[in-house]
């Protein structure tokens, strides 16, 4: 496995934050929110339509140009500039990187941002002296500004920057000055992302105990976590990774296997590709010396499911030639020649391709640089010449000014007069206006307050109605039972009376058979009167019936089961029933007092 490629992938994304935070912090130094319109339809627009990116990063220029906003013209030549890297436009590319890099305004955010783009595109390229140039005046900027969170991704970057150069002694000071910087900012993501870009230099140096160590930190502070966040879990895949190379490193290989294993599982959940093919290759590696041939071939095979290795150029060819040399060693010689052809392909464009990148990107930097020189000497000769010209034209620019404030204050004084003069009669109308509406307002308020008195007096007329008929309905009812001892009598009255007797009593239950009737119109009241209270109850007690709510409104009115029972036509003990289920329903506690809490509501 490359072990660089593996650092340099993990480094790229320990930068996205201390990226992100600067171009938030320029975004907001813009204060223009058309410049931030601008900035989200670019981002907007899919990656395959660079053309249309380019064009609206060339427009959010033009604009900052006009409105004079230093920020929003760096950020869209910074823009510009990286989408012309995408299109291998290299010469256009590093002549926008110069005009930012190369203006006075060092200390801008949007400035800052810029130029952790052009180191990156700098170190791909291998120019990693100008990449370090780049990170230096970041680096001093930071320090001045205190902001140690991307300070300490800042010194990390140095330090990658000094390894590739191999000047290892800088590059072991700037890593311990990025986890004093990350240990200023006190969050436990930072701390732990250096302590992983430390441990992967130890590990390239060849130090794998000291390495482990450093991941080892790492890995307390992510696992000391109630919860892990996204970009906390992208990390401990990562270190776990790293570590169970070490390990490798060290001949532990089942706690190697340990490890990588997790960092393939949290980096398939996190859809970290990348660091789950690595982690592949190196468990792989470890099957192959352990001459578990089938176990490479298991651990290789679910990579090639996650999609095209098209952007993994080193992966692919080191996923071939483990394929190849587990075939060969199991016999089987079909699959080995495809794997080793695959393998053979893969170097060739590997080389061939990533070489030529390398020469179109240095050559278009030398050139570049070239032209500026010459830009600088022909600056130069006509700086004298541009001073001149200057003088002349602000001496007439200044008698210019001075006529044109003189008239501008003579016309803003006419006009600031026909203005107040204005104010003040729309002034007067609306107050007399405001008055009127008001007087209405309070009209309709009283209007009001009258017709809510008049309803509540006309509700309390109609409780007393509803509770003095169900009084009158018990009374009928005991009516009935003396009637029906009445009728029981018959059988010692004598024969001849009792025809008599017997017309008189059915006259008297025909006229009391009309409160069959008045039960009906008592229901119906109740209803309308407590409407309110009905839509109260179903609310809170959903689960009541139709018959549970009329039997609700019933109590409410402080009848008794015995009175219940009358108006419902039923017998006492099934009044006495739907009073126990009501209560059951409600959840009412013994001691609770139902009509109350009815009432209540």
């Amino acid at each position: 496995m490359n072990k660089s490629s593996r650092h340099t992938v993990i480094q790229s994304c320990l930068l996205i934050l201390s990226i992100v935070l600067s171009t938030a912090e320029a975004r907001a130094q813009n204060k223009d929110p058309k410049i931030d319109g601008f900035v989200v339809e670019i981002e907007a627009i899919p990656n395959a339509d660079v053309s249309k990116k380019v064009t609206l990063a060339k427009k959010l220029i033009t604009y900052s140009k006009s409105t004079n906003n230093y920020e929003g013209e760096v950020t869209g030549k910074d823009l510009l500039a990286r989408f012309y890297y995408s299109r291998k436009e290299y010469d256009n590319c590093f002549r926008l990187y110069s005009e930012i890099t190369n203006d006075s305004k060092k200390s801008s955010e949007a400035t800052r941002t810029a130029r952790e783009h052009y180191a990156q595109i700098l170190s791909k390229a291998g120019l990693y002296e100008s990449a370090l140039e780049q990170k230096i005046i970041i680096r001093e900027f930071l320090l001045k500004e205190k902001d140690y969170l991307p300070l300490s991704f800042t010194e990390s970057s140095i330090a990658l920057l000094h390894t590739k150069l191999e000047n290892f002694d800088k590059a072991e000071f700037h890593y311990m000055e990025a986890i004093e910087a990350a240990k200023k900012w006190g969050k436990h993501y930072a701390i732990a992302s250096i302590y992983n870009s430390v441990g992967v230099f130890y590990r390239n140096q060849n130090r794998p105990k000291r390495a482990l160590d450093y991941f080892n930190k790492g890995l307390l502070i992510l696992e000391n976590q109630d919860a892990l966040k996204y970009n906390d879990s992208v990390l401990l895949g990562y270190i776990k990774g790293n570590s169970g190379g070490v390990y490798y490193q060290l001949g532990n290989n089942d706690k190697a296997i340990e490890n990588l294993n997790e960092d393939i599982k949290i980096s398939k959940e996190c859809k970290q590709y990348t660091s789950m093919i690595n982690a592949a290759i190196t468990l792989a590696k470890i099957y192959l010396n352990e001459k578990e041939y089938n176990g490479v071939i298991q651990t290789l095979d679910p990579i090639f499911k996650i999609g095209p290795l098209d952007d993994l150029e080193f992966s692919r060819i080191e996923l071939h030639n483990l394929y190849y040399q587990a075939y060969s060693e199991l016999n089987n010689k079909l699959k080995a020649s495809e794997h080793f052809a695959s393998y053979q392909k893969a170097w060739q464009d590997h080389d061939s391709l990533k070489e030529e990148i390398r020469l179109d990107i240095e050559h278009a930097y030398v050139a570049n640089a070239l032209r500026i020189q010459e830009e600088r000497l022909s600056n130069e000769q006509q700086l004298h010449e541009r001073k001149m010209t200057l003088v002349r034209e602000r001496e007439k620019f200044d008698r210019f000014r001075s006529t044109i404030i003189i008239l501008s204050i003579i016309v803003l004084s006419i006009v600031v007069f026909v203005f107040l003069r204005r104010k003040i009669k729309n002034n007067k109308k609306d107050l007399a206006l405001f008055s009127l509406r008001n007087e209405l307002a309070k009209e309709k308020l009283r209007t009001i307050e009258l017709e809510k008195a008049n309803l509540s007096s006309e509700v309390r007329l109609k409780n007393k109605d509803l509770t003095d008929f169900a009084i009158d309905i018990s009374r009928k009812h005991e009516l009935l039972q003396y009637l029906k001892q009445e009728i029981g009598s018959l059988k010692t009255i004598p024969n001849e009376k009792v025809s008599e007797k017997v017309k008189d009593l059915l006259i008297y239950v025909n006229n009391q058979l009309i409160i069959d009737q008045n039960l009906i119109d008592f229901q119906n009241n109740i209803e309308k009167v407590n409407y309110e209270f009905f839509e109260s109850l179903t609310e809170k007690y959903p689960s009541l019936t139709q018959t549970d709510r009329k039997i609700a409104g019933l109590i409410r009115l402080n009848l008794s089961n015995k009175e219940i029972a009358v108006i419902r036509g039923v017998s006492y003990k099934a009044a006495k029933i739907s009073r126990y289920r009501l209560r059951k329903k409600m959840n009412l506690d013994e001691e609770d007092n139902i009509v109350e809490v009815l009432q209540s509501i």
